[in-house]
């Protein structure tokens, strides 16, 4: 009895190996080529594509985009914005009491008339929000009515293909990376963090990542060197992945001409993280993602919507449990990879059916 059994044990290794190497070669080259990056651009084509099918969600309110589009620039009959009509666009939102609001516009030359008014402006107001641009090759300074907690960097991350999937919460200081307190903040992350400030609530220091953020005990996944299709990353600081949310729309939008002529409500302004950036097509604010249905511009948004994307998504995970994309471990997805390699190879075994594994997978 024990010489059958150990001969069918025998004769069934000696199967395996005959059938397995075809199999077991094919997920090496597999895991080869996925380890080297080469299958990084094809899983960023499926992750947008998985993000673009989802269900359309609900219009994020505790986000509002005022944006300069074409019609605005005709009002004013000046392009760049002057000062002064900026300023009286501050002024004006100011008194519907929001949380913060994000000036996605570069000032660092004035644009008379109205420069001094908009320093004034800035000056007296210190939940609002400039930017700067701190990454090579060009960089941009803030207004100088601005303190340092008032600036936060626009700079986005782009992809080997031009798209934009992730975002640079913060990052060392370029000019002075061994000193913390001059790490620089993106400007969705000063507006998060004045939100949840009103509430009493701050940025902490995550507990299983102390290299990242938490906010009310939800620590904010961040991309790792290897995080899902990525290979050899390095954004230099924090980064995340953009959960786009899913609509055309996916927050209200209103013009500059109706804020300053009154048609908007103080009720859907109050409370809110407002941003204030261009919507038009000559600004050249423009990029790229296939994550997202748009309204006009095929594959494309404006910047200003990429950090209100930022924005909400941070909101929505800490306030509302939806989730942050995230990624396994390393470990982790090779054991995946493994297990569904050697899965047809045993099921080919089992069921010893071509026709029957072809239908199968």
């Amino acid at each position: 009895m024990r010489r059958i059994i150990w001969s069918r044990i025998y004769a069934e290794l000696k199967l395996w190996f005959r059938a397995a190497p075809p199999g077991m070669f094919v997920l090496l080259v597999v895991i080869l080529i996925r380890m080297t990056g080469n299958m990084q651009s094809l899983e960023l084509i499926f992750l947008d594509k998985m993000l673009y099918l989802r269900p359309p969600e609900q219009l994020d309110e505790r986000v509002v985009i005022v944006g300069i589009d074409a019609k605005d620039i005709e009002s004013v009959k000046q392009y760049p914005i002057p000062d002064g009509k900026i300023a009286e666009l501050l002024t004006k939102l100011e008194s519907y009491q929001p949380r913060a609001i994000g000036l996605d516009l570069f000032k660092n030359v004035p644009v008379q008339p109205g420069a001094e008014e908009l320093a004034r402006v800035l000056r007296g107001n210190t939940n609002i929000i400039g930017i700067e641009k701190i990454l090579p090759p060009e960089e941009v300074a803030a207004h100088k009515s601005l303190s340092a907690e008032q600036v936060g960097f626009a700079d986005l991350l782009n992809d080997e293909d031009s798209k934009f999937r992730r975002y640079l919460l913060y990052t060392p200081d370029p000019k002075n990376p061994q000193n913390p307190e001059k790490d620089k903040y993106s400007l969705a992350l000063r507006l998060v963090n004045r939100y949840f400030n009103a509430e009493g609530t701050g940025l902490e220091t995550g507990i299983n990542d102390p290299d990242t953020i938490m906010i009310r005990n939800q620590e904010l996944p961040q991309i790792s060197s290897h995080f899902g299709g990525y290979v050899d990353v390095n954004d230099g600081g924090l980064s995340i992945l953009i959960n786009f949310r899913n609509h055309y729309q996916p927050f209200p939008v209103v013009s500059l001409r109706d804020v300053l002529s009154g048609k908007v409500g103080a009720e859907s302004l109050r409370d809110r993280i407002i941003l204030v950036g261009n919507r038009n097509m000559s600004a050249g604010d423009i990029f790229y993602t296939s994550a997202v249905p748009t309204q006009k511009l095929k594959g494309q948004i404006y910047g200003v919507e990429y950090h209100a994307h930022v924005v909400s998504e941070i909101l929505s995970y800490v306030i509302d449990n939806r989730p942050m994309l995230n990624s396994w471990e390393d470990s982790g997805e090779y054991i995946w990879i493994i297990f569904w390699g050697f899965m047809p190879i045993a099921l080919g075994r089992l069921t010893l059916s071509v026709w029957f594994n072809y239908r199968f997978f």
